[in-house]
């Protein structure tokens, strides 16, 4: 229960980044995970090309993208030749990709045109994004 409060916590500061602060959603999912695994916030920069679905152009969602970036973040190699630690990573990243889109497909499929608004769909999705991906983190930083 106390994990869901706080996923639900983190959902609502990823939203409101995107409403007040005009984030996109890679942007905002990053920033926001970022700052809760203890890396620079800052590096929520890294997501502003993917916002839009890519770059505006409708394909991969920014909570996909940015989902992915930080399971980089926490799981990702500093050793090139660190074939365990990609592996591992790897599997976490395709464990996240195949779930979200079975769940929500692309940037079309769960809001329409990533040009205008609404973002409503886009909101309701951070409240079950977050929740899975904190999950997905906290079960393989166990193992």
């Amino acid at each position: 229960m106390a994990k869901r409060k706080e996923a639900d916590r983190l959902a609502e500061k990823v939203v409101a980044l995107m409403r007040d602060k005009k984030n996109n959603c890679a942007e905002a999912m990053i920033k926001v995970m970022a700052e809760r695994f203890g890396f620079d916030p800052a590096l929520g920069k890294i997501g502003t090309a993917f916002g839009g679905g890519i770059s505006e152009n409708a394909d991969l969602c920014g909570f996909l993208t940015g989902g992915l970036i930080v399971i980089g973040l926490k799981f990702g190699r500093t050793e090139p030749g660190d074939q365990e630690t990609k592996k591992k990573c790897y599997a976490i990243g395709s464990r996240y990709y195949a779930w979200f889109l079975k769940k929500f497909g692309r940037c079309t499929d769960l809001k329409g045109n990533p040009r205008v608004a609404p973002y409503d769909d886009c909101y309701a999705a951070a409240g079950e994004v977050l929740p899975f991906l904190l999950a997905l983190i906290e079960r393989n930083e166990r193992k």
